[in-house]
């Protein structure tokens, strides 16, 4: 029987699906079908665990939960490496080192906690303490799931224009904060770089040097870093 939790699972798939619809009408390189995909692997894992429990009082059968264990599997293996469809339901491979890494660190949770499942089918149920058990390795997992998925749901672009700037700051010097100015520097860079939202299609590289909180050096220091290459679009400061 259909229960409220899978009308709930097939009503927010519907959702996704015609989220991904309407981005892809909008913009083609949004990346629907990798941030649909990732996001299903979260509501696998949760589905999972509610049938684990299922299986326990005999209501649903272990070929289920084997199934459901080759689906997220299979859906790993794709996002990592891409699949063979083409328009919107084309995924393309994971090349991008943040990614790579956390599905790293997917299956590493994913695997303990699959060997959890499988014990559950093979050996049958054994006690709450297994049940709970299954429960207390779902969180990390979740939380590697959403990690994921929201690096799959942001485009990556490979191909940005630079933006070179200067930055003078008083790292040495009569009053040097500087060092603490660049964190807030690099933090900002950053976070423009990676949401794309200010700049999109453009990277900031900011080239930060001891102006020694003295005019004079700052002057020379801008002049010679001026000469050395013709990138330069503009210089930053206090």
């Amino acid at each position: 029987a259909t229960t409220l939790g899978d009308a709930l699972l097939a009503l927010t798939e519907r959702s996704v699906n015609t989220y991904v619809d309407a981005a892809w009408s909008l913009d083609t390189d949004v990346p629907g079908a990798r941030s649909r995909l990732s996001g299903q692997q979260l509501m696998l894992a949760e589905a999972l665990t509610k049938n684990a429990a299922l299986f326990a009082k005999n209501l649903v059968e272990g070929d289920v939960l084997l199934e459901m264990i080759s689906i997220f599997e299979a859906n790993h293996e794709t996002l990592l490496f891409g699949n063979d469809l083409q328009g919107q339901d084309y995924i393309q491979p994971t090349t991008e080192e943040a990614h790579d890494n956390q599905m790293t660190l997917v299956y590493a949770v994913w695997s303990e906690f699959k060997i959890l499942l499988e014990a559950l089918v093979s050996d049958g149920y054994s006690g709450i303490s297994q049940m709970l058990e299954i429960k207390e390795k779902l969180y990390p997992l979740k939380v590697h799931l959403v990690a994921a998925n929201a690096l799959y749901s942001v485009m990556t672009q490979t191909d940005m224009i630079p933006v070179n700037l200067m930055l003078p700051l008083p790292l040495t010097g009569s009053w040097n904060p500087g060092p603490t100015m660049k964190i807030a520097v690099d933090v900002a860079v950053d976070i423009i770089n990676y949401q794309q939202s200010l700049l999109p299609g453009y990277e900031l590289i900011v080239d930060v040097f001891d102006d020694e909180c003295d005019g004079d050096s700052a002057t020379r220091a801008m002049l010679e870093k001026y000469a050395s290459s013709d990138q330069w679009v503009g210089v930053g400061g206090m």
